[in-house]
C-alpha cells in the first residue's frame, strides 16, 4: 500500500465519531425505554451501519427496535399505522443525526430498507425458552395465546 493510500486509509479509519445533539422528545423517549425497560436489548440498526460518515446513529434504531417490539406494548396496538409511524419516526431521527444533504439521502435508504425489510420483524417477538423475547423482554401476561 502506498504512503498516500495508507495515510488516506489510517485517516478514515481513526475519524471520530461525532453526535449531533439528539432531539430533546427522542432523548426523553430514550430515557423511558431506560427507566422502565432496562433489560431492553437491541441490534442498532441491523444489518445496516450504526455510523456513518463519523456521525453515530445508533440510537434512532434504538428507538426504532423498541417501537417493533411486540412486547413493549398493550394489546391490540402493533398495526399497520403504528409501524409506519415507527418507520417514519426513523426517517426524521436519521436525518437529524447527520449534516447537511447527506441525511436526506440517508435517511431515504434507510426509510426505504425498513419498508421493505422490516415487515417480518414488527410486532414478532415471542417469548424464547427463558421467558423472554429477542429484546430481552419478560414475556406478559397478557401476550401468551398471541402468537
Amino acid at each position: 500500500m502506498s504512503q498516500l493510500k495508507r495515510g488516506l486509509y489510517l485517516r478514515r479509519k481513526l475519524r471520530p465519531v461525532q453526535q449531533r445533539p439528539i432531539p430533546p422528545r427522542q432523548l426523553d423517549r430514550l430515557q423511558h425505554i431506560a427507566d422502565h425497560f432496562p433489560d431492553f436489548l437491541d441490534d442498532g440498526c441491523t444489518s445496516a451501519p450504526d455510523k456513518l460518515l463519523g456521525y453515530d446513529f445508533k440510537w434512532a434504531c434504538r428507538l426504532h427496535d423498541f417501537a417493533y417490539c411486540s412486547h413493549a406494548h398493550a394489546p391490540g396496538t402493533m398495526n399497520l399505522l403504528r409501524k409506519a409511524m415507527a418507520d417514519a419516526q426513523l426517517f426524521y431521527n436519521v436525518q437529524a443525526s447527520l449534516p447537511g444533504l447527506v441525511a436526506l439521502r440517508v435517511a431515504a435508504v434507510y426509510f426505504q430498507a425498513v419498508m421493505e425489510l422490516g415487515g417480518d420483524s414488527y410486532g414478532s417477538c415471542t417469548a424464547g425458552p427463558n421467558g423472554r423475547c429477542r429484546h430481552n423482554l419478560r414475556y406478559s401476561a397478557w401476550l401468551k395465546g398471541t402468537k
